[in-house]
């Protein structure tokens, strides 16, 4: 996936900013470049460079400046646990909005439903722009987000369907829009730790720890493994792509676990409860069938209804 490219630990020879350099320079329209730490891509917020290298007609690389000569530019593409309450400050680190947004579980995860969800992201972008423009006065941009929620439904929906977002980011929002109820359930299967950078934008706290509840929500193996499954029934049916790779979690992180988050993220999983999951969707789910911890091995089953057969 995307990480095979971007990814710091990716040992291919070049760096992701090489590799979204060339994309400018064949023609492309646009490109992922990660979230600048404001998802749960790896990535840092200097990563707006990349974006300014893609978009600007000079821009400065880690060694030496590029001058474009009017090239065409090739617009950034963001996602990967983002969603409108991370949006403002995302905006606020790059300087501009001019990028796609591919928000899957930032619109499909919304209590509400994908429309409002869709919706809230455009007005995360439409309350950093009026705080911007200096609308809420002298106030901070998390101040400034939380006053336009007060009117606008799909943006005070998202508060209420992303709270652990919320109270890392906008700390009072709930007593801010008047809200008294328990936090819901969101899946936390990215780094907290690596919030600092985001918080600081918007005047939160330090970013919380990564705990024995995080590693929790990340276990996903009771939907996205099946250790019963065998490899030669699974040939034998033809209805799955095998796929063995060698992994190795993080220490503290349990084998089966990560492995069923891996075949989530590269199926039908996102980091957030999608209230629109069907049974359809989960016929499409890829499954764990073998693991090997010892040897850091793991198979996983792809339904070959993921693939396009054109």
């Amino acid at each position: 996936g995307h990480g095979a490219v971007t990814s710091p630990q990716t040992q291919r020879g070049y760096t992701a900013f090489v590799h979204t350099k060339l994309s400018r320079v064949i023609g492309a329209s646009g490109i992922h470049t990660g979230t600048m730490s404001f998802g749960k891509m790896e990535g840092d917020a200097s990563d707006k460079n990349i974006g300014f290298m893609l978009q600007d007609d000079v821009a400065d690389g880690p060694y030496y400046r590029q001058e474009w000569e009017g090239m065409k530019q090739t617009t950034p593409i963001i996602s990967g646990g983002m969603n409108a309450l991370r949006l403002p400050a995302f905006f606020e680190n790059l300087g501009h909005s001019n990028v796609i947004l591919t928000a899957g579980g930032g619109a499909f995860g919304h209590k509400d439903g994908p429309k409002q969800g869709a919706i809230s992201c455009a007005q995360g972008e439409e309350s950093w722009k009026l705080w911007k423009a200096g609308t809420y006065g002298d106030v901070s941009l998390s101040d400034g987000v939380v006053e336009y929620a007060k009117t606008h439904e799909e943006l005070k929906g998202a508060f209420l369907t992303f709270q652990k977002d919320a109270d890392q980011i906008y700390p009072g929002w709930k007593e801010k829009l008047g809200y008294t109820g328990e936090s819901s359930v969101q899946a936390a299967s990215f780094n907290w730790q690596k919030k600092e950078l985001a918080a600081a934008f918007v005047g939160a706290s330090k970013a919380r720890t990564a705990s024995s509840v995080t590693r929790r929500a990340l276990d996903q193996s009771s939907r996205y493994a099946d250790l019963s499954l065998t490899e030669e029934d699974l040939i034998k049916n033809g209805q799955h792509v095998l796929v063995a790779y060698i992994m190795k979690p993080k220490a503290g992180y349990d084998y089966l676990a990560t492995a069923a988050h891996f075949a989530a993220e590269s199926s039908t999983g996102t980091n957030v409860n999608v209230c629109t999951t069907d049974d359809f969707t989960k016929t499409v789910d890829a499954l764990v069938y073998y693991i090997d911890p010892e040897n850091e091995e793991m198979k996983i089953a792809y339904p070959t209804a993921l693939f396009d057969r054109n």
